[in-house]
């Protein structure tokens, strides 16, 4: 993997975020990462 293919994924990622895109964003994440939100479910039994 080379600098720009890196800049590339990084652009493609956050140009996802910003049109919330969060499908898209997760194809660019490893299947072992896990997004938690402010109102994800998870956090919110963690605070209760």
């Amino acid at each position: 993997m080379n600098t720009t293919n890196n800049l590339g994924l990084a652009e493609s990622y956050y140009t996802a975020m910003l049109a919330k895109d969060f499908d898209k964003m997760a194809g660019y994440l490893h299947e072992n990462v896990h997004f938690i939100g402010l109102f994800s479910p998870n956090l919110i039994r963690a605070c209760w």
